[in-house]
């Protein structure tokens, strides 16, 4: 019995990140991870003959210069770790009238994440090219 199921290869990082950076270029917005991981994996399947997914293609989009992650939320449970890179959320806090501290929101110090104390969890993201 043969295994019809074709295998990719799995592309390198630094690869990635060039291709990454050059759909990029040329669309300046991509409105949905689903969608740049296909331009991605289209272009990645042509030259290299490997793929990516789409969770890998978000973390190293957080890691390359010149492009932005705008993480769209709604309502949702407070996550463990940025819903963008993973690493872990600050709480941001103010004083109430009584002198309480309260959290009205969460940001990522290392990719930029913010969300206020309802709105958390992902909903959609939107990669911009700013470089």
């Amino acid at each position: 019995m043969t295994d019809t199921k074709e295998h990719k290869k799995i592309a390198k990082d630094d690869v990635i990140r060039f291709v990454l950076k050059e759909v990029m270029k040329e669309k300046k917005r991509v409105e949905s991870q689903q969608e740049l991981t296909e331009l991605v994996k289209k272009r990645l399947s042509k030259t290299e003959g490997a793929t990516v997914s789409a969770q890998r293609l978000r973390l190293l989009a957080t890691e390359t210069p010149g492009i932005s992650i705008l993480a769209e939320t709604r309502e949702g449970d407070v996550p463990e770790k940025c819903p963008v890179c993973y690493r872990s959320l600050k709480k941001r806090k103010m004083k109430n009238l009584k002198g309480k501290n309260i959290v009205f929101g969460y940001t990522c110090p290392k990719c930029g994440f913010e969300s206020d104390s309802t709105k958390i969890a992902p909903r959609k993201y939107v990669f911009v090219y700013d470089g």
